[in-house]
Formats: C-alpha cells, sequence, structure tokens
C-alpha cells in the first residue's frame, strides 16, 4: 500500500503540473498589447499565487522602456515572496521612482527592510507613505505590529483603528484591538473589539481563541451570562472550564463552581485561576483548614500572587491564628504594592516607548513578579 507522504508526494507534482500548466494558459489569454493592462494582470495573478505568468509579465514588460520600472516593482515582489530581502529592496529602490507606484512601493520597501531588522528604516518608509496618502491601508497595518512590538500601544491603536476604518470588511484589526485592550485590563472595550471581530468574520482560523479571549473579558466584567453563552461555543479545555467555573461562582451558583472546579484541577493542578477559585469556594462555605491546605500549594506554586495571599490571611484569622494571619496580610500588602509600581511602570513604558531606563525597571519588576511583557506581536493577526 502506498504510504500517505508517498501519496502527498504524487498529489502535489501532480498539482504542481496542473498550475505550470494553468498559469502558461492563463498569461497566454490576458496578454494585451496594451503595457498598462499587462502590468494590471501581473498583479493580479500575483494575488493568485501565478508566479509564472507575473515572470512572463516582468519579460513583457522589460521590452517596453517606458514600463521597465514596473517590471521591477514586480520583480521585487517576487524576490521578497522568496526571501531574497536584499534584492527585493534593491528592485523597490529602483521602481520607486515610478511616480504611480511610488507609496505602494514604499509599503513594500518598508515590508523588507522590516524583515531584515531593520525596524527604523521600516518605520520611515511607512510613514512617508502615509504622508503622501493617509488611506494607505497597508501602511497602517505595518505600523500597527510595529508600534505593537515596541509596546506602543496607544500608537499602535491609531494605526489599527485606521485599517478598521479602510478596510471594514476584514476581521484582524479589531481582533488585536482585542487583544491589546485584553492585556491592559480594558475588557469593556477588549468585549466591543473581539464581537466586531466575530461579527466580520465568524470562522477565523483561531475562533475558539477569540471566543475563550472574549469570554475572559466578560468575565472580567463581570458579565457572566454573556460569557457562558459564548463559551458553550468553545471547544472543551482547561481553560474553558475554569472560565465556566468563574461564572457560576459569580452567578452564585456554588454547586456548579465547584464541580467544575474539582473537575478541573484533575488535570491542571497547577492552574493559578482554578486554586484562586477553589479557595474562595472553601472559604465561603467555611471550610478553612481546606481553604489554607489548598491556598499554601497555591502560594508555593505562585509566591509573587497577591490575592492567594490575602485569602491565606483570611483562612488563618477564620482558624483562630492571627500570627499567621497577619504575616501574610503584610505579605499581601507588599505585593500589592509592587503591582501597583508595576503597572505604573507599564503605562509610562506604552507612553514613553523610546525610554529605555523605563522598559529596563519594567523587565527587571516584570521578572521579580514573575509576569511577561508580550513584546512580539502576532504579525498574522494584521498582515
Amino acid at each position: 500500500m502506498m504510504s500517505r507522504t508517498s501519496a502527498r508526494r504524487i498529489i502535489c507534482v501532480v498539482l504542481a503540473s496542473g498550475c505550470a500548466l494553468g498559469g502558461w494558459l492563463a498569461i497566454r489569454s490576458w496578454r494585451s498589447h496594451d503595457p498598462a493592462q499587462t502590468f494590471q494582470n501581473a498583479r493580479t495573478a500575483l494575488r493568485s499565487g501565478d508566479m509564472e505568468g507575473v515572470r512572463q509579465a516582468i519579460d513583457e514588460l522589460q521590452q517596453t522602456p517606458a514600463y521597465a520600472l514596473h517590471g521591477r516593482y514586480l520583480q521585487g515582489c517576487l524576490l521578497l515572496r522568496k526571501g531574497r530581502l536584499t534584492e527585493a529592496l534593491e528592485e523597490f529602490r529602483q521602481a520607486v521612482h515610478q511616480p504611480e507606484l511610488e507609496i505602494d512601493t514604499m509599503v513594500l520597501a518598508g515590508q523588507t527592510l522590516y524583515q531584515m531588522g531593520r525596524a527604523g528604516d521600516a518605520h520611515q518608509a511607512w510613514k512617508q507613505a502615509l504622508k503622501l496618502n493617509p488611506a494607505q491601508v497597508n501602511a497602517n497595518r505595518w505600523l500597527g505590529v510595529l508600534y505593537y512590538n515596541l509596546g506602543a500601544m496607544e500608537d499602535a491603536l491609531t494605526h489599527l483603528e485606521a485599517v478598521s476604518h479602510l478596510a471594514p470588511d476584514d476581521p484582524r484589526p479589531d481582533r488585536l484591538m482585542g487583544l491589546i485592550y485584553k492585556d491592559f485590563e480594558r475588557y469593556k472595550e477588549a468585549v466591543d473589539r473581539y464581537q466586531e471581530s466575530l461579527r466580520r468574520d465568524a470562522n477565523q482560523h483561531d475562533r475558539d481563541q477569540i471566543l475563550i479571549e472574549l469570554a475572559e473579558s466578560q468575565v472580567r466584567i463581570s458579565d457572566y451570562t454573556s460569557a457562558l453563552a459564548i463559551l458553550k461555543n468553545c471547544m472543551h479545555s482547561p481553560k474553558m472550564q475554569t472560565l465556566e467555573a468563574e461564572c457560576h461562582f459569580g452567578l452564585s451558583d456554588r454547586e456548579e463552581a465547584t464541580r467544575l472546579t474539582v473537575e478541573a484541577l484533575k488535570t491542571s493542578f497547577e492552574e493559578l485561576t482554578l486554586l484562586r477559585l477553589y479557595g474562595r469556594i472553601l472559604l465561603g462555605r467555611g471550610d478553612s483548614n481546606k481553604a489554607i491546605e489548598v491556598l499554601s500549594h497555591a502560594a508555593s506554586l505562585h509566591p509573587m500572587d497577591y490575592s492567594i495571599q490575602y485569602n491565606l490571611a483570611q483562612a488563618f484569622s477564620h482558624e483562630g491564628n492571627q500570627t499567621l494571619a497577619q504575616q501574610h496580610a503584610q505579605r499581601a500588602e507588599q505585593l500589592k504594592h509592587q503591582w501597583r509600581e508595576f503597572t505604573s511602570l507599564h503605562t509610562r513604558a506604552i507612553g514613553e516607548p523610546s525610554n529605555a531606563d523605563i522598559r529596563y525597571q519594567l523587565g527587571r519588576m516584570a521578572q521579580q513578579l514573575g509576569r511577561g511583557i508580550r513584546l512580539v506581536a502576532r504579525c498574522d493577526t494584521c498582515q
């Protein structure tokens, strides 16, 4: 029996042969004595992946002096797709002198520079493109990603908002804005953006993750009923079950919250949210001794969590151990102060992305608190 790998190889060869023939026939069908039409057809072929058609168009355009730079533009696009960045950039440096291609070329040159690690030069290229045309959607896309990577979230949001307006059918900018708002605990705005993204496309490739993030944001603003409705559409997972438990706890359905929490802890016994919730459930029903056991385990795994220390202080107080209650209360206050300072630094870093000293302080504090800082964009979200 033929192996699955071999079968795939044969299918790929057949498809490649068919595509090559199809591309040859396609280029024959749209060749034109009008070089302007040939160029437009080539751009369509580029979007559809007909690389052979694009190459034939380049040969044809280079024979027409007035369209030689159009050919170089297309050549740059092909090289960029192949990852031959230095060569692509050289083609774009020539093509930018063609007035009708100037803005698009700047955007592509910026993309090439960004992939080369030259973010400063890429930034200049995209800003120049927007100076010439503020409605250039791809320049706004890339600047949104760039600012997101730098942690300049307000600037990122400005450009993502522009993309959302300029491309009303595109779900990706609102999806990324939802993530930004969620990360910075602006949950109501996060909910609005996630819902808009799903309205534009309800079947995105990371739909389940979007739904989980939406439900989590709804839980944080105590919209438990809406969150439960969203979670019904999610794949079963520890995160989904944790959020369900939080919803039922918030709706005062302690029995169901307990059942879901205990079940989830069987496979996620180190999950902070679950341990924190179980401790609160146990305290709520007066089982402070069991609460101390659970919360002490949580504190050993998550020593920098303020709420665990606070709940431990409550549990020891209920057990009559005021000495340990006071120790954990003091620790909770220390952590509360540290987290407030961390939040303040984070806010300053967002407003001053070029301030290296603030970012260094933020990094050190994040290390101390065991908290990561999101600095790398989900580039597929907005490219």
